[in-house]
């Protein structure tokens, strides 16, 4: 997640195009115990 606060539109735009996000999927735990495991993000 990321915010931009700017004086103006065009600067906010100009920001916001510099903000640059990673990430990793994750696969999915349906199950309360898989969920709570040890190493488990």
């Amino acid at each position: 997640m990321a915010i931009v606060i700017a004086d103006t539109l065009a600067e906010g735009r100009d920001a916001a195009e510099m903000v640059d996000a990673d990430y990793e999927v994750l696969s999915a735990n349906v199950h309360l115990d898989a969920a709570d495991a040890d190493g488990t993000p």
